[in-house]
């Protein structure tokens, strides 16, 4: 398991109060996605990542819808042309909402586990 913070400066607005921070590891690293929820979120508390997640160990996770998934790549693509990854063809996208200034999303893959949190103080 691995993570990476990118923050304010990895986006294409200079003045942008973002930070989105992803936690990766393979599907042999944990036996479930709700288990790799709790291990990626304790990964950032542990390694003290800028956003407060805290709030997230009580959240539901549910399926994504298209618009929720749709912004989670505009937010990707907003990002500077620096900045890149691909995650791979999901076969299933979670998303959790805490506030409109918080959101995650969790990506399962043939080979890996994907969270993804972005915050904004905006």
């Amino acid at each position: 398991m691995f993570g990476i913070e990118f923050g304010n400066l990895a986006f294409n607005c200079e003045v942008s109060e973002q930070t989105l921070c992803i936690v990766v590891a393979g599907k042999n690293e944990t036996s479930s996605i709700d288990e790799f929820i709790q291990k990626a979120l304790d990964y950032q508390i542990k390694n003290d990542f800028s956003c407060d997640v805290e709030e997230y160990k009580n959240c539901v996770f549910v399926d994504a819808t298209d618009d929720v998934v749709k912004w989670l790549h505009e937010i990707i693509e907003g990002m500077n042309r620096k900045v890149s990854f691909e995650i791979g063809e999901p076969i299933k996208t979670l998303t959790g909402t805490i506030t409109d200034f918080d959101n995650a999303w969790v990506i399962e893959t043939k080979e890996m586990f994907y969270y993804i949190f972005w915050c904004t103080t905006a």
